[in-house]
Formats: structure tokens, sequence, C-alpha cells
């Protein structure tokens, strides 16, 4: 009797100890300074070959809500780490009804994908945010 005592109050404290560190590993939320209802037009720009570099914009709501939902949503890090040759980098230029703008690149590397802001903070993550170029609807055309 005495020793099942022994592993439940092991356990429990194990519990206690694997709930504590998962706190203090949880990652933060990438802070957008807009609201969603405020966007008026999203740019994507891909690039993989620079001078071949392409754009898509879009002013409907639904795939503002949905590329801002992803950005929001992004669990990032400060830091950053060396980008992958020939990866893929792909910028959001978020455009506000009263005109001001917010640019975010993003970019392959090894750990994942590095963020960096307008204001040149570096981030990174392991969520995806490539795939907002190739799932959608909207027509892609050569960047200016």
């Amino acid at each position: 009797m005495k020793r099942w005592k022994i592993i439940a109050a092991a356990c429990v404290v194990l519990a206690v100890c694997i709930a504590a560190g998962l706190h203090f590993l949880r990652l933060d939320r990438l802070a957008l300074p807009m609201e969603e209802k405020d966007i008026q037009t999203v740019t994507m720009r891909h690039f993989i070959i620079p001078d071949k570099a392409q754009e898509k914009t879009t002013e409907d709501p639904e795939m503002i809500g949905r590329i801002y939902d992803t950005l929001r949503k992004l669990s990032i890090r400060e830091g950053t780490s060396e980008l992958l040759s020939g990866g893929e980098v792909l910028q959001f230029e978020i455009v506000c009804k009263d005109g001001t703008a917010f640019v975010l690149n993003t970019a392959q590397i090894q750990e994942g994908t590095q963020l960096t802001l307008s204001d040149d903070t570096n981030y990174t993550t392991h969520d995806a945010v490539l795939y907002l170029w190739y799932e959608n609807d909207i027509a892609a055309k050569l960047a200016a």
C-alpha cells in the first residue's frame, strides 16, 4: 500500500513539472498593429528569382481574414538564422483604410521561417505561411 502512495505522489510531482515546463515553453504570438476590419488590401510578393518576382493583391474580405488570422496566430520566438540558399521569400504588404502600411517579410531558414517586420525586428516560427501564396484563386502578375 505504501508503494502505491509513493508512485501516486511521484506521478503528481511529474505532472506538475510537465505542466510548469509547458507553460515556460509556450511561444508568443505575432502581434499585428491593426485589426482585421481596418485592412483595405493585402499584397503578397513571392520571390524565388528576384528579377522574376510575382505579386497577388486582394481586397476580398474573406481572403484578408484568412491571411490576417494565419499571421496573427503564428507562434514566434525572437532571433534569426541563416537563410536557405534558393529558399522562397514571401512578403506581405498590408495597407489599412487610413493609408498606413505594414510589411512582413518571410523567408525559409533551416529552423522554419524567418519573419522580419517593418521595424526590422526578426522572429522565427515553425508555422506555415507559404501556403497562403499557393492556395488561393488570386491571379499572379509580375511585380513592379
